[in-house]
């Protein structure tokens, strides 16, 4: 087992030059501690501060990884997992990335890497192999990747299937011009294949519209630079002073959703009589909106379940060589309320 003797041997410095700049103290200069951490990388080194005392050496912390917290759909989740995680004696410790490459990678390797056992993580940048070069061996469960992941567990959300089961109950509505909101068009043979979340949600709207004999109007597909609630009203503003028709509105998630209904509501238009909004992720504000919002939501516990049993059993001894990474997929069912017929 490498040391904190080794690391300081291997750098040429004491052991507490180690332990200061493995903790960012700032009384080590930059380059002392970036010797520290080469040495620390190359002996395949972490500390724990928090579990420095443990015979064990575990610290009982999963970092929780979230893209953005300002997002209704990552708080909700990580909420689920903090409390999921204390039922099995685990705490959390929760960080944001806000979609920023250097924000995951110094994340990973500052803060899960030193303080927590293992991380549930949500990139949107850094794929599984840089992933690993952060971590130095802690075990990963990482939320819906966009690449083809063959190092950690996965939780997939089911964006294209859902979206389709959306569409589809908007159609069966009666309603035969819907709009995607979220994204822009592109053909379904371009996003087919793939693994980013958002894209497949235009994936299955767009094949539920073709099983229903309709094809795409590109001028129904609103891209939106943000999928929040004020930017999205503005958005959907303007489509509809710029003259777009449509009967329904098909959401990338339900706060896109919630501003959409209040674009419509603000020029007059009613929900669902005029037009008909769905939405996906099932966050809890869209049950309280009015109209109350009919969405796709994600079964938030039993994703919380699933991350944190699939990591505790990684750290309970189950090795990716004799237990491969799993897929898992997390549970969602059709939630109707007042903003569709």
């Amino acid at each position: 087992m490498v040391t904190m003797r080794d690391v300081a041997f291997a750098a040429g410095v004491s052991q507490a030059t180690v332990s200061y700049a493995l903790r960012g103290d700032a009384s080590i200069s930059p380059s002392t501690r970036r010797r520290v951490v080469q040495a620390a990388k190359k002996l395949n080194y972490t500390v724990n501060l928090s579990a420095r005392n443990l015979k064990s050496g575990r610290s009982n912390a999963i970092g929780v990884v979230m893209q953005d917290l300002r997002n209704p759909y990552a708080c909700q989740l990580a909420d689920a997992i903090s409390q999921y995680a204390l039922s099995r004696g685990m705490q959390t410790v929760i960080q944001q990335t806000l979609y920023d490459r250097r924000n995951e990678a110094s994340i990973l390797e500052h803060v899960t890497s030193a303080f927590c056992d293992a991380v549930i993580f949500s990139p949107s940048k850094l794929n599984a192999e840089q992933i690993r070069s952060q971590l130095n061996g802690k075990p990963a469960l990482l939320l819906s990747p966009y690449d083809d992941n063959r190092i950690y567990d996965v939780l997939y959300t089911p964006a294209r299937q859902a979206a389709f089961v959306a569409t589809s109950y908007i159609l069966a509505s009666g309603c035969k011009a819907p709009t995607f909101f979220g994204l822009g068009y592109r053909p379904l043979k371009r996003i087919d294949a793939s693994r980013d979340s958002g894209w497949l949600r235009v994936a299955g709207f767009e094949q539920a519209l073709a099983r229903n004999n309709l094809v795409p109007d590109p001028a129904r597909f609103i891209a939106s630079e943000d999928w929040g609630y004020a930017v999205s009203e503005r958005t959907m503003l303007k489509a509809i002073d710029a003259g777009l028709r449509f009967d329904s509105v098909v959401c990338v998630n339900d706060s896109t959703a919630i501003g959409v209904i209040r674009a419509l509501q603000r020029r007059g238009l009613h929900v669902p009589r005029d037009v008909a909004v769905i939405g996906f992720d099932g966050i809890a504000e869209g049950e309280y909106i009015t109209p109350s919002l009919t969405t796709i939501a994600l079964d938030f516990h039993d994703m919380a379940r699933k991350a944190v049993d699939t990591l505790l059993r990684r750290l309970g001894g189950e090795d990716y060589a004799s237990h491969p990474p799993c897929q898992l997929n997390a549970q969602y069912r059709l939630i109707c309320r007042e903003s569709t017929h």
